[in-house]
């Protein structure tokens, strides 16, 4: 786990523990003490989405698209579906599979539910520029040019019209709001019994997570990933090289102008061409502009000119 995704090597591993907690609440920093606790690859929903091979995500869309289930046949899609993707690995955790609680209960009736949670203002603060990004006009155009990414904005209409759909919108929300994190936990009331749901805050270390699972505690520090840092780092590289990849096929040298916004910022010109891919392109300095932003940093809003050189 961390910016590639685990894979299973032994297709006969089953899954022990069901990761229930939302995005923005030490997903990947639970990912990773369950790997080392369970000794298999743990499967997390938003690294799989973004980094697996197109096949996978391509499942999801089909999966969603046969939610809300309408009939025996759909259900019966979808368990064998969840079960597909989920062979060889001994834990879940993030979305979607977290939109699938009850369905993994069912097919795995032995693993423990572990919700990881976090204070719900403090979890807004750190999802809502992930659902304002994933709004982005460009980012369809952006992610056109990379395998696997080229199907997310079809994968996020199918969970809107599907699954996720169904459990968050409400009250004429159309998107992933403040009140989503309540949604999600009346939600996981609604279909895990009480004495079988574990509530657990990564802040706490190994010593709540070891004492559920029945494990001893490692003698190492507990993993600690920044979710945000890392999504964004992520974001950030998959939309400049969407952007880089749709330069190059047209012809031997082509102007490609564009303005985005950087999710990181740079101390100087320099740093930030410096951070860019390694490509063939020339980047002219004076190409990015720096804007002042409220709090004296300087963000990069950029218009920048790449001209192909291969």
């Amino acid at each position: 786990m961390g910016q590639q995704p685990s894979h299973p090597t032994n297709p006969s591993k089953q899954i022990q523990v069901i990761g229930a907690g939302m995005s923005r609440t030490g997903t990947v920093s639970f990912g990773l003490a369950l790997e080392r606790l369970l000794d298999g690859p743990v499967y997390h929903g938003g690294e799989a989405l973004a980094l697996r091979e197109e096949s996978h995500i391509r499942k999801w869309i089909d999966i969603m698209y046969r939610t809300p289930c309408k009939s025996d046949r759909d259900q019966k899609f979808v368990k064998e579906a969840l079960r597909e993707q989920f062979r060889g690995y001994v834990a879940v955790t993030d979305s979607p599979p977290i939109n699938f609680v009850a369905e993994l209960m069912e097919l795995y009736p032995d693993a423990k539910v572990i919700c990881t949670t976090r204070d719900p203002d403090d979890w807004w603060r750190s999802m809502e520029p992930v659902v304002r990004n994933s709004k982005m006009g460009f980012l369809g155009f952006a992610f056109y040019w990379l395998p696997t990414l080229r199907f997310f904005t079809t994968y996020v209409r199918a969970a809107e019209e599907g699954r996720y759909g169904e459990l968050y919108f409400r009250d004429g929300n159309q998107t992933c709001v403040r009140e989503t994190y309540g949604y999600h936990m009346d939600y996981l009331r609604k279909v895990v019994p009480r004495e079988k749901l574990v509530l657990y805050n990564v802040k706490e270390g190994w010593g709540p997570l070891c004492e559920a699972l029945g494990k001893e505690v490692p003698d190492e520090p507990f993993p600690r990933a920044n979710d945000s840092k890392a999504v964004e780092e992520l974001f950030r590289q998959k939309v400049m090289q969407g952007l880089l990849r749709f330069s190059f096929p047209k012809c031997k040298q082509q102007l490609v102008s564009y303005e985005i916004k950087i999710l990181r910022t740079h101390e100087s010109k320099a740093a930030f061409v410096a951070s860019l891919p390694d490509t063939k392109l020339n980047y002219p300095d004076d190409s990015i502009k720096f804007s002042r932003v409220a709090n004296g940093s300087e963000d990069l809003s950029i218009a920048e000119t790449f001209v192909v050189t291969s």
